[in-house]
Formats: C-alpha cells, structure tokens, sequence
C-alpha cells in the first residue's frame, strides 16, 4: 500500500475497518505485531471507523485485541457462524 493510499481512508465512505490478525500471530509473544495492531487500531479510530478483527486465536487473543481497542472480533473458535435463521432460533430473538 503507497502512504497516498492511507490518506484516502479519511475519504471513503465506509465505517468500518476489517482485518486478518491471523498473520499477525499472537501478540503477547511479537511485541512488534502488537504494535501493528496498536496503530492500526488508532489510525482507524482517528478517522472515526470501527474495527472488526477477522480470524481471532482464542479468548487470550480476544482479550488482548479488546485492550488494544479493537471494537468487533469475528472467529470461529466458539463454534463456527451460523446463518441467521438458526441464530434467532438458538438465541430466542424475534423480528419486531
């Protein structure tokens, strides 16, 4: 990504950020991959967008990108996604 790229991000009109932190491996033992996260997480809420984390570990993970400040996680270490008709059914939700 050319550093012109990043400027664009104030630009655009979507409100949130996703990323893989798959690759970014497990913050606690990679302080520089924290750091990355760090900033990606500031550099997004700067511009007044949300973060959504895709392909979190675990709950260690979890915990450690909530402190960062991430604002969503998506993973399927508590079971895999399901599609929103059983989500309704198995949480009791209702349309209304």
């Amino acid at each position: 990504m050319r550093i012109a790229s990043f400027f664009r991000l104030a630009e655009l009109p979507f409100q949130e950020l996703r990323f893989d932190v798959s690759a970014a491996g497990d913050p606690a033992s990679a302080p520089k991959s924290e750091r990355i996260l760090r900033a990606i997480i500031d550099l997004a809420h700067q511009v007044r967008l949300s973060v959504l984390a895709i392909g979190v570990a675990d709950e260690e993970a979890a915990a450690r990108l909530k402190t960062l400040g991430c604002d969503y996680m998506q993973a399927d270490f508590k079971g895999p996604a399901v599609q929103p008709k059983a989500f309704v059914e198995r949480y009791g939700f209702s349309e209304g």
